[in-house]
């Protein structure tokens, strides 16, 4: 991999320190952010590809992989400020931008607040839209034993609600 591991984003502050960043490639910005277990090493794989026709910069968010904890009492929105202003001070003419799972779901709130700042938008496996409504997937039973006590639907006759998933994380959860 030939990315480098430098520090990325703007200039440090006290309410919005610089955000660790894999970076790699010349061309238009194109920003990664990765999900909600890890860091930007969720791209090892693609940002030597990317980097053939972009300037790839995968962020590590805000308490994750090497960039500074999220600080206590800070809200949802100034996590998107911080992580918005790291994009934009990093790509101030625009950028390609894709997120995967909460990196997908914070990747929508920065571009609504961003706005035509974002050249083009990729959502990966994203959740954190809302509780779905009318999206039953009904399952049938496929073979094998059914589950549960006599006269009780096993687990894959029952409808599944098909929503976000949550995963564990090392830092405090930040809901978007």
């Amino acid at each position: 991999m030939t990315a480098s591991a430098a520090t990325a984003g703007f200039a440090p502050d006290a309410m919005f320190p610089a955000l660790a960043a894999r970076t790699a490639g010349k061309g238009s910005p194109f920003v990664l952010l990765h999900g909600g277990v890890g860091s930007s090493a969720h791209w090892v794989r693609n940002i030597d590809v990317l980097a053939e026709k972009f300037r790839v910069t995968a962020f590590d968010l805000p308490g994750y992989g090497d960039s500074p904890d999220v600080p206590k009492g800070m809200t949802p929105e100034m996590y998107i400020d911080w992580v918005s202003r790291a994009i934009t001070t990093m790509a101030p003419n625009g950028c390609h931008l894709a997120g995967f799972s909460f990196g997908g779901a914070l990747a929508a709130r920065v571009a609504a607040q961003v706005g035509k700042q974002i050249i083009r938008l990729s959502l990966l496996g994203s959740g954190g839209f809302g509780v779905p409504v009318g999206r039953v997937i009904p399952v049938a039973k496929v073979g094998g034993t059914g589950g549960g006590a006599a006269g009780a639907p096993s687990a894959l006759q029952q409808p599944i609600l098909v929503s976000g998933c949550s995963q564990a994380r090392r830092r405090p959860t930040i809901r978007l």
